[in-house]
């Protein structure tokens, strides 16, 4: 699977994840008004890191990203590398 930057065996990908012990977390409907509350950045404005963000905080749950800029966000976030 490739989005243009990230080059992804899926199945590999799987197995690693359930190797580690890791739970699998169902998208669900995130509460819309922990999405609206999320402040917009000029630079950063991804819908779908917005989700991401918004079901951490709802969870609670910790949210692991090689995104820097998703750290603003908050103690739910933490970026890696």
């Amino acid at each position: 699977m490739s989005l243009g930057r990230l080059r992804v065996d899926l199945n590999k990908f799987v197995e690693t994840i359930e190797a580690q012990g890791f739970q699998w977390l169902d998208i669900t409907n995130v509460p819309l008004l922990a999405i609206a509350a999320l402040t917009l950045d000029d630079d950063h404005r991804d819908p779908f890191d917005r989700r991401l963000v918004a079901q951490s905080l709802s969870e609670p749950l910790i949210l692991l990203t090689a995104d820097a800029k998703l750290a603003k966000y908050g103690a739910t976030v933490r970026v890696l590398g």
